[in-house]
């Protein structure tokens, strides 16, 4: 999905052969970036993101991973814990060549209002397109080898009703309704699910066009960071649903440490009964899990937010793609960690 040369110069970073990418067909990095989500695609030829964290985290790691270029960003939906990151990026002058995102009507906050006019003036200028609507089956190329990022929703009536509207049945879209919900593939295989903050509403669209089966991945990315998405009820239907639909050999969690508390017991509690031995890993050390933090002595696969202030609890996980596009992640070392150092570990 190469859309030709960019005029904007990358200012911040190296320009570093895609060589440099480690030997595979792909990987992909679920970004220790704090109370946030991002996930890095990669294959020798290309890079493209789904969300980009909430701030500075993802330029420390697009330099230590040598990224001097983007050719693709899917944005989730508005929450600034999903697009900090993007203004970021495109403040430093990496090139982007395409972003894919939808509008938001509802919000209203001055980070998302700033993105959307910053993104627009690159658009005018030629530095990059944002004309691409993300909705189901929008399917976006990650190199030559049969690597993909596919839009699984939302489908064509939430995209267009859009958040604050009601669906035919009365019920009111949020934004979390209508959030991305994205699928890396790689060849036949379902690599990973990244499905934003989607909600109960929008996994319901999902159902009811019949697309179950097709959530169905090797690793699941939880919506919400491990936290509620609605009421304690709306949680429970949502968790359980979405994991029992999804059937992920290991399920990661994108949080933060600090006042959030993500991952809730609740909701792990929740994806092991729907999942029973399933693998969990959550980027931060959660204080749930232990009210000190833990400093790390191996140093991480890929930067990681949290690893110098002891908030590192799996990292950055690294998801491998191989030639014969069988995936794996090394969840060893974060096993060992919480085996020998989180005596009350959630996982």
């Amino acid at each position: 999905m190469r859309l030709g040369a960019l005029v904007v110069p990358a200012t911040l970073l190296p320009a570093v052969p895609r060589e440099a990418t480690p030997p595979a067909v792909a990987t992909v990095d679920i970004v220790d970036v704090g109370h946030g989500s991002c996930v890095v695609v990669r294959t020798p030829e290309m890079v493209s993101l789904i969300d980009t964290g909430p701030g500075g985290a993802i330029l420390e790691y697009l330099l230590r991973e040598g990224v001097a270029e983007i050719d693709t960003i899917v944005i989730s939906h508005a929450d600034a814990d999903h697009i900090g990151g993007l203004s970021a990026i495109l403040s430093q002058q990496i090139p982007v060549r395409a972003i894919i995102w939808n509008p938001d009507a509802l919000k209203t906050s001055e980070i998302w209002k700033d993105l959307v006019y910053q993104i627009a003036d690159l658009h005018n200028s030629g530095a990059t397109c944002a004309t691409q609507n993300a909705t189901q089956d929008t399917r976006v190329a990650v190199g030559s080898g049969d690597v993909e990022i596919v839009i699984l929703a939302p489908g064509v009536a939430l995209q267009h009703l859009g958040p604050g509207a009601t669906d035919r049945n009365d019920r009111h879209i949020s934004s979390n309704s209508a959030s991305v919900v994205a699928q890396v593939r790689a060849g036949n295989v379902p690599v990973a699910l990244v499905p934003g903050d989607l909600d109960e509403l929008g996994l319901i669209h999902i159902m009811e066009a019949g697309l179950r089966d097709r959530l169905k991945s090797h690793f699941l990315v939880l919506p919400h960071h491990g936290g509620h998405c609605g009421t304690p009820s709306a949680t429970r239907r949502m968790t359980s649903d979405l994991v029992t639909a999804v059937s992920p050999d290991a399920v990661f969690v994108s949080n933060g440490r600090g006042g959030y508390g993500n991952p809730r017991a609740e909701v792990v509690r929740l994806v092991l009964d729907a999942a029973p031995g399933v693998k969990i890993a959550c980027t931060q050390l959660s204080a749930v899990c232990s009210q000190l933090p833990v400093a790390r002595t191996a140093s991480p696969a890929a930067y990681s937010s949290g690893w110098a202030r002891g908030f590192s609890c799996a990292g950055t996980v690294r998801v491998q793609v191989g030639h014969d596009y069988s995936v794996s992640f090394n969840g060893a070392p974060h096993q060992s960690f919480v085996s020998s150092s989180v005596p009350a570990h959630l996982c």
